[in-house]
């Protein structure tokens, strides 16, 4: 399976701000599921991911000061693409400088933020060790967690991996010291408040055998770890729903690097002090602009997660330009009036620059999931409204709904920015005219059949009336539109003449009749064998 460099070792962002996976674009807005590892340099973090979850994550060699995993890593469940990977640098890596703690922290924080599950990989020795890096980075993770959680942060699944023991070991004192340790943690970094743990975390422990010397188990807890994490079926399934972050899949790219620019630009690395404090006039204004960068972001965090979490439950926003316009204002007059007193420093400038750039990022996700919503929206209207009668004009509906989704579209830029929505625009109107286009076939077939059936009855109706005419002829002449007739039969005979006129045909019938006063004469005017008296002729004629 692939690996995608997403934090680089010296703190830079490393991946494809677009597209992590080729995938990607495939799942659509469907939601990511984020799987974190966090613990010690060379606690075997890589080779159980790789086994557990057919990751390929770089393993250091063994007793090497140098980490295997540098930053943050990432790559896809293997067989599960909707399952993303993060594998974290651990916090004691001796390559390091003495910063080393720090960067590690701000890289747990950030997989942290993004994941429904962290898992805390731990030796069985580091239980009740709270200066074990583990601890420390899941330490920052809580600090983090308690900063927000007044805006009602996410719950994430926090999973313990204890390694290397032994089958008679008492796991449950284990068990029980990890989640009272963690309390305790969690209680010390947020002192006072009203949160308890359990509102943002769910504990699990699970005990790993020896890599090395129980290679057996060791396989099969990697099975049961991997069951437990991607199959929803399993009792013990950790990536509850109520755990997910809700990112969609081809948005998630760009929210991440959004997250991370926010996190990294938010804590002033030395090298970072240093750029600022030569183009300044005034040190202090540096320390001013950074501290009003960070009471900024807080500030924006809740506003812009209230127009994400609305677009990303499906509501469409008919005026998120101007929503997401008035939250980057209120922002930058915050920052603005933290730092009055150095509103002509260099540092202070770029500083409210990056804010700006910062703000315009993470609205802009809202407005490309806005854009998709339209987009959905129109094209769904398009399709009842032709399926409602068979005699609606595509065409016109098709108008009907590119213009709504543009007028949608204007109201979600926002102004002054770079904005486009002509990628889904163009997506729109490519679908739109390949169902008009299919609608007009359709309905020209129909037509030609109907024309193709009026012509069989009209040459139908030609052979009728030729059959009539044909009829009314006799003999070449043409008929007329009058009949007569007559009959005539001499005296004294038993001849009968009788002419005809009747439909262009002449008729000549010359009939024999007995005599029809025969049977008067009695016996004695009988007239025995054949004669004039009882024989009846018959001859016709048509002309």
């Amino acid at each position: 399976m692939a690996v995608v460099q997403v934090v680089g070792a010296d703190g830079a962002w490393a991946a494809n701000k677009g597209s992590w996976f080729t995938e990607d674009a495939d799942l659509g807005s469907q939601a990511i599921t984020v799987v974190s590892i966090i613990g010690a340099h060379g606690s075997g973090k890589s080779t159980l991911l790789n086994q557990a979850l057919g990751t390929a994550f770089t393993i250091g060699k063994r007793g090497s000061p140098q980490p295997g995993t540098k930053g943050v890593a990432a790559a896809k469940a293997a067989g599960s693409p909707l399952v993303l990977v993060f594998d974290v640098e651990g916090a004691d890596a001796r390559d390091r400088s003495p910063s080393s703690p720090a960067f590690a922290s701000r890289c747990a924080g950030f997989a942290a933020a993004l994941s429904d599950v962290i898992l805390v990989n731990l030796y069985v020795h580091e239980v009740g060790a709270l200066q074990a890096p583990a601890f420390q980075l899941l330490q920052a993770i809580f600090s983090e967690t308690a900063k927000a959680a007044d805006e009602g942060a996410a719950m994430t699944s926090v999973l313990f991996l204890v390694r290397d023991v032994h089958p008679d070991l008492d796991t449950a004192a284990l068990r029980l010291t990890l989640v009272k340790d963690a309390t305790e943690m969690w209680n010390a970094v947020s002192p006072g408040s009203a949160n308890s743990v359990d509102s943002f975390f769910n504990f699990d422990v699970q005990f790993v055998p020896h890599f090395k010397y129980d290679s057996e188990n060791f396989s099969q807890k990697c099975t049961e770890l991997r069951s437990m994490l991607v199959d929803s079926s399993n009792p013990s399934f950790q990536a509850q729903t109520k755990f997910s972050k809700g990112i969609p899949a081809n948005g998630f790219a760009e929210f991440a690097s959004n997250l991370w620019q926010s996190l990294y630009a938010s804590v002033a690395t030395s090298k970072d002090t240093a750029r600022d404090i030569e183009g300044s006039t005034n040190p202090s204004a540096v320390l001013a602009s950074d501290a009003a960068f960070s009471s900024a972001l807080i500030l924006a965090e809740a506003e812009i997660a209230s127009l994400t979490n609305q677009v990303s439950g499906g509501d469409l926003i008919d005026d998120l330009g101007f929503k997401g316009d008035q939250i980057a204002s209120e922002v930058l007059r915050a920052y603005d009036g933290a730092t009055e007193g150095f509103q002509d420093d260099v540092a202070v400038h770029r500083r409210r620059a990056e804010l700006d750039k910062l703000l315009d990022m993470q609205i802009h996700s809202a407005f490309i999931r806005n854009l998709q919503l339209a987009r959905e929206m129109c094209f769904a209207d398009f399709k009842a409204a032709i399926a409602s009668s068979e005699t609606s004009n595509a065409q016109a509906e098709s108008f009907l709904a590119r213009t709504r989704f543009r007028e949608i579209a204007e109201r979600s830029l926002r102004p002054g920015s770079d904005w486009s929505y002509v990628a889904e625009q163009s997506d729109l109107e490519n679908t739109l005219n390949e169902i008009v286009a299919q609608r007009q076939l359709v309905e020209s077939t129909r037509i030609a059949t109907a024309r193709q059936h009026a012509q069989v009855i009209e040459y139908l109706q030609y052979t009728h009336a030729q059959t009539l005419q044909h009829q009314s002829f006799g003999g070449g002449g043409r008929g007329g539109s009058w009949n007569v007739g007559a009959a005539y039969r001499p005296p004294d005979s038993n001849i009968n003449i009788s002419l005809g006129y009747q439909q262009g045909r002449t008729n000549i019938q010359i009939s024999m009749v007995p005599d029809e006063q025969a049977s008067l004469l009695g016996p004695n005017g009988f007239t025995a064998g054949v004669g004039p008296a009882n024989l009846g002729l018959s001859f016709n004629i048509n002309m």
